[in-house]
């Protein structure tokens, strides 16, 4: 299991990746930061990426921004080193999944070339705790720092 110790002045975290065949995970998933929303949308990217994940996040300065921006920087150079020169993968991917009222669209290519696009037409400004820019912001961060060609939209 690949893991990442790294501590910045805002944030203690966790986290322990294993990138596995489908074949080999336990899709053991635990993530705890204390943001009901953000625990909801990395649960579900460790669930359908077929990880096995644990992270914990805790924020020392109590900026939610911090917590959110230092989790998906975390994660993403704990994924970018668990997928190594990324010989032996399939390098696409992409899912459009309707949930309830809104329709999202992902795309991914694993190539070692930071981009992104996201598009997120959300009317409120606020989903549960986070706030739209730090929803944006945290897959801005990720994308750049899993060094990824990532497009994601929310629709509706």
């Amino acid at each position: 299991m690949n893991g990442e110790r790294r501590t910045f002045a805002e944030l203690r975290r966790l986290i322990l990746l294993a990138l596995l065949s489908c074949q080999q995970t336990t899709n053991q998933i635990s993530v705890k930061t204390g943001i009901n929303f953000l625990d909801h949308l990395i649960t579900s990217l460790g669930k359908h990426a077929t990880l096995d994940l644990k992270l914990n996040a805790a924020s020392k300065d109590g900026i939610v921004h911090h917590l959110i921006e230092d989790t998906a920087i975390a994660l993403a150079n704990a994924m970018d080193s668990a997928l190594g020169n990324r010989s032996g993968i399939t390098r696409f991917g992409y899912a459009s999944v309707p949930m309830d009222e809104s329709l999202a669209e992902a795309s991914l290519d694993l190539i070692k070339r930071p981009y992104h696009k996201i598009e997120l037409a959300i009317e409120r400004n606020q989903i549960e705790e986070i706030s739209k820019e730090d929803l944006e912001h945290f897959f801005r961060s990720l994308a750049q720092n899993l060094n990824i060609c990532m497009h994601v939209t929310v629709k509706y």
